[in-house]
């Protein structure tokens, strides 16, 4: 038996757990801003508290996330994991393009800096899209599975 074939006695990882580890790994990278985000939001009470309940469901995710990766979660876990990130990263998709992109495009002619957020929307709406994608795309996997 060739001795690379399975690392460490291990069994190949699932599609979603792959998956799983790209969100890991992104998740990771958004520790930082999180943690200058619930810091700042402290100071905007009442407000800060939506930034504080949005970071903290993120958190909640990268559990799942370093859970599922490891192979840690069962059915049900897997499939709430997958419709949490679904939901999680539809919600800011949806209200960007039914709140903020009409208002942006209605106020370009007045502000000249509106284009520049339209653009900046745009680029957070992409990486909202990917994520949203990927999970549907592991969700899928997982339900072809169980």
């Amino acid at each position: 038996m060739n001795k690379h074939s399975k690392s460490f006695g291990q069994s190949k990882k699932k599609y979603s757990q792959k998956i799983a580890v790209i969100f890991k790994i992104f998740s990771l990278f958004m520790l930082i801003p999180a943690a200058i985000g619930i810091f700042f939001s402290l100071f905007l009470l009442p407000y800060g508290l939506i930034i504080i309940f949005v970071v903290t469901l993120g958190l909640i995710l990268f559990a799942g996330y370093i859970s599922h990766s490891k192979g840690n979660l069962n059915k049900n876990e897997v499939i709430s994991l997958w419709v949490g990130t679904i939901i999680y990263n539809g919600v800011p998709v949806i209200f960007s393009f039914v709140k903020i992109m009409p208002y942006l495009i209605k106020t370009q002619t007045t502000r000249p800096e509106s284009s520049r957020y339209i653009t900046y929307i745009i680029c957070l709406n992409l990486g909202w899209i990917a994520a949203f994608s990927l999970a549907m795309f592991a969700l899928k996997s997982d339900l072809k599975e169980y």
